[in-house]
């Protein structure tokens, strides 16, 4: 059972490390007209889920 959960990890690790090289590129939120903010597209696709917790 552990290596099933060492070989699920190691899968999902390499899966998000492709889409983070593929998302690389920066994207801009803005928040209402006075205040935007610059950030790796592949950052905030990760934490969009963590902050739903």
């Amino acid at each position: 059972m552990a290596l099933l959960r060492w070989i699920v990890g190691g899968v999902l690790f390499v899966a998000l490390l492709f889409l983070s090289l593929q998302n690389s590129e920066l994207v801009t939120v803005r928040f209402y007209h006075w205040f935007s903010w610059q950030a790796p597209l592949i950052f905030l696709l990760l934490i969009a889920p963590g902050r739903l917790v």
